[in-house]
């Protein structure tokens, strides 16, 4: 159980991330 949260935890920071930089990307673009 434990693990399982902090996988997904995880994997939220990770596509937070992701999400930023594709943001930050199109920022630079417009």
């Amino acid at each position: 159980m434990l693990e399982d949260d902090m996988l997904k935890s995880e994997n939220e920071l990770v596509l937070n991330s992701k999400v930023t930089e594709l943001i930050k990307s199109l920022s630079l673009l417009v």
